[in-house]
């Protein structure tokens, strides 16, 4: 449990800085496109901040390097379970 009080907690929360880009093999980047959209918090309706609209392109980027890692990761542990980067 936190010892920070109601008035702590809300000081925190209005000073919180939200990324707004995406996260690719290990950096925050734009999307390729440029684009963003709104993230609105539930809660009040009001904009939390704007987020990159990725499409294909930026899958295009993540994915290689997605199964890339995976297939590092699975070598690893390939001595207690087995595990497949590929989709089935």
């Amino acid at each position: 449990m936190s010892d920070l009080t109601l008035a702590q907690w809300q000081h925190k929360a209005a000073h919180l800085t939200l990324p707004s880009q995406a996260f690719i093999n290990g950096s925050y980047r734009d999307a390729v496109n440029g684009a963003t959209f709104d993230c609105i918090n539930p809660a009040n309706g009001k904009l939390l901040t704007k987020v990159a609209a990725c499409d294909a392109a930026d899958a295009e980027l993540a994915v290689p390097l997605s199964r890339t890692n995976a297939g590092a990761a699975c070598r690893r542990n390939s001595a207690s379970r087995s595990c497949s980067a590929s989709p089935s």
